[in-house]
């Protein structure tokens, strides 16, 4: 459908659309999946499933280019400690 647009609003919206379905089909994914479980004593343990954080890269960042090394390592923190901060909270992490 992208192909056919000539206008840029509408493929972004189409690109919009396509992530969003992607998005919805690994959580689909993810959910069907069955987690492999442990036997302790005489009782089964099914692992516990992490929550998963989306993060955004590109919202992390306060700048529209990053034209200086100050400006990468800037935006480096930022995102270490967005996703250090989601680790540390026993969650996974998905960059967007």
């Amino acid at each position: 459908q992208v192909q056919e647009e000539s206008q840029i609003p509408n493929m972004h919206y189409q690109l919009n659309k396509a992530v969003d379905a992607v998005d919805t089909a690994n959580e689909l994914i993810e959910k069907s999946v069955e987690p492999t479980t442990t036997t302790v004593g005489t009782g089964i343990i099914p692992p516990k499933a992490k929550p998963v954080k989306y993060v955004s890269a590109t919202s992390l960042s306060q700048k529209t280019f990053l034209e200086s090394e100050q400006d990468v390592n800037d935006y480096l923190e930022v995102l270490k400690k967005e996703l250090m901060s989601a680790v540390n909270n026993s969650m996974r992490v998905r960059i967007k």
